[in-house]
């Protein structure tokens, strides 16, 4: 299981487990408090929820993150998540121009397939 490897190699403060499924986000958290757990959100997720059901969402399953696709990641919902202590990721982030989007955004981090150009 991936906790018992997160625990065997000590990397509880290096690693996020994510999902969509917010199930086994709570079960990790559960299982292990100490290991930081991420709700996935796609733009599937965000035609079905407003931003509000959005972060009660996340905060019921136990997340210490919320994880955006890139397509919904808003001010709206990131200072939402801000409010409640939610530290926001945005992903897939492969257009260099959208940075400067996320610097505006305050996210904690973002995702991308393409590290070297996004740091080019």
């Amino acid at each position: 299981m991936v906790i018992d490897l997160v625990h065997r190699h000590q990397m509880e403060r290096r690693v996020v487990v994510i999902s969509f499924n917010l199930r086994t986000v709570a079960k990790i958290k559960e299982l292990n408090p100490s290991i930081r757990a991420g709700a996935l959100f796609g733009p599937r997720q965000r035609a079905m929820k407003s931003t509000r059901q959005i972060i009660a969402t996340a905060i019921a399953g136990g997340a210490d993150e919320i994880l955006l696709h890139h397509r919904i990641a808003t001010k709206r919902i990131v200072a939402a998540a801000q409010e409640q202590r939610l530290a926001s990721v945005v992903w897939t982030v492969d257009d260099p121009r959208w940075l400067a989007r996320a610097r505006g955004l305050q996210i904690r981090a973002i995702i991308t397939n393409h590290p070297a150009k996004m740091l080019a």
